[in-house]
């Protein structure tokens, strides 16, 4: 989920230009992330059950502890927890609680971001395994012996 949200949302480039060592680094470490993810899943080795989203979804909140402390502590923001920022529409929801002083919610306003991208990701997993096993169907019928 982490290297998936920051393919989408390159918060790197926020921060160094584009081809400086600390955006090659963040980028070079969220795409292996998501390439071992696609490797493991395309080879056969991960199949996706959507009970494994909660199971994900425990993992992530279990590394965000630590991560949400450090935050708080040293005034950063990673995960995107304190500030949202990259991410459309909710940078400008995380804005409107800050200016409450409600900006804590953030956190969880994050925590359930990254819980939709994960049901998302394993919905289009789902999809595809249906449409592959409806085409070989098709095609194993097709055949004559």
């Amino acid at each position: 989920m982490g290297g998936f949200s920051n393919v989408l949302f390159i918060r790197g480039l926020n921060w160094y230009p584009f081809w400086t060592f600390g955006a090659f680094y963040s980028m070079f470490f969220h795409y292996i992330m998501v390439f071992t993810a696609w490797f493991y899943v395309i080879t056969g080795y991960v199949k996706f059950r959507w009970s494994d989203i909660l199971k994900a979804f425990a993992v992530n909140t279990a590394f965000s502890v630590p991560v949400i402390v450090l935050n708080s502590v040293f005034d950063w923001d990673y995960m995107q927890y304190r500030d949202a920022g990259g991410v459309p529409l909710i940078e400008g929801i995380v804005d409107k609680f800050k200016e409450a002083g409600q900006g804590w919610l953030s956190v969880p306003l994050m925590l359930l971001v990254y819980f939709a991208l994960a049901a998302f990701l394993v919905a289009v997993y789902m999809g595809v395994q249906k449409i592959i096993s409806l085409v070989k169907k098709k095609v194993s019928h097709e055949i004559p012996a």
